[in-house]
């Protein structure tokens, strides 16, 4: 019982520990005693415009991001622009005996770029990449079906890596020093 009570205690002492370490989560909004200097990741995020990308797929991804990365009432002019080259590639799987594949996995590959628009210089390079697998039915039309509801699955996965990876960056970011008259 004495083991227990001290691994309560011990728990009780970290999770102190913790709150006093001005920890907060990623995406909170700012607290009503932030002053003007504090920048919250979702102002930074809404600050991005995401370039237009070639294809369906990049269309596909350019909407869902911006989608994720804008604030509801932002109004903040942008300051960073979001580059995005895509690659997709597809691997048959579980082949028959005839020699035919059975499914398939797709997988798209994002390279981005993050330019400050003030600078006009790169502040943040990467690569991101998913996949989803489908399975490849006699019907063409299954398929096909198939086929673009593993590409809006990818693309949603990609979206939403690309959207935190962006937000680690700004969270990492020091607060922005405003000169006092």
């Amino acid at each position: 019982m004495s083991s227990r009570r001290t691994s309560l205690v011990l728990g009780f002492l970290a999770s102190l520990a913790v709150a006093g370490c001005n920890i907060r989560p990623l995406y909170a909004p700012p607290t009503a005693d932030a002053s003007e200097e504090d920048r919250t990741v979702v102002e930074d995020l809404a600050s991005v415009s995401v370039d237009p990308i070639a294809d369906r797929r990049g269309q596909m991804l350019r909407n869902r991001l911006s989608a994720m990365l804008s604030a509801d009432d932002a109004t903040e002019t942008q300051k960073y622009h979001l580059n995005i080259d895509l690659n997709e590639s597809e691997e048959s799987l579980a082949l028959r005996r005839s020699g035919f594949a059975t499914r398939s996995t797709l997988r798209i590959t994002a390279v981005y770029r993050l330019y400050d628009n003030s600078t006009g210089q790169p502040v943040l390079a990467g690569s991101a990449n998913a996949m989803s697998s489908y399975d490849l039915l006699d019907s063409d039309f299954s398929t096909l079906a198939a086929i673009n509801d593993a590409r809006a699955r990818v693309v949603d996965r990609l979206a939403g890596d690309l959207r935190n990876r962006l937000a680690v960056y700004f969270a990492s970011q020091p607060p922005a020093v405003v000169a006092t008259p």
